[in-house]
C-alpha cells in the first residue's frame, strides 16, 4: 500500500478512507 492509503480509498469509498 502507498503511504497515504486514506486519499485513494476516500476517493473509491468514503467510509473506508474515514475509517483508515
Amino acid at each position: 500500500m502507498p503511504s497515504r492509503p486514506r486519499i485513494l480509498l476516500s476517493g473509491a469509498n468514503g467510509q473506508v478512507g474515514s475509517a483508515l
